[in-house]
């Protein structure tokens, strides 16, 4: 069960990668697209944040919580950035 999971999530995220490239793809569909690839990340980033508020486990458990949050919200802004500038250049 868990592999079938697993073949399914990949399908759908390389299926939104493809179409996130594919210029045959409408503009609206591709957003819509790069939003799905997104959600996952941003969800993480989000939990990250409140778990590092509500530990008791101490200061540098938080801090380990948001500095993975950090790197992870750092990767998200260069890959919107290069995805814009890529989009603006075809």
């Amino acid at each position: 069960m868990n592999l079938l999971m697993e073949f399914i999530f990949e399908v759908i995220l390389e299926g939104a990668i493809e179409g996130v490239k594919s210029k045959k793809v409408p503009k609206l569909v591709r957003i819509i697209l790069f939003a799905i690839i997104l959600s996952p990340f941003f969800s993480i980033i989000v939990l990250m944040i409140y778990l590092s508020l509500i530990i008791d486990s101490g200061p540098m458990i938080k801090v380990i919580f948001l500095a993975v949050a950090l790197i992870i919200g750092i990767f998200l802004i260069n890959l919107i950035k290069e995805m814009i500038k890529k989009y603006k250049n075809n």
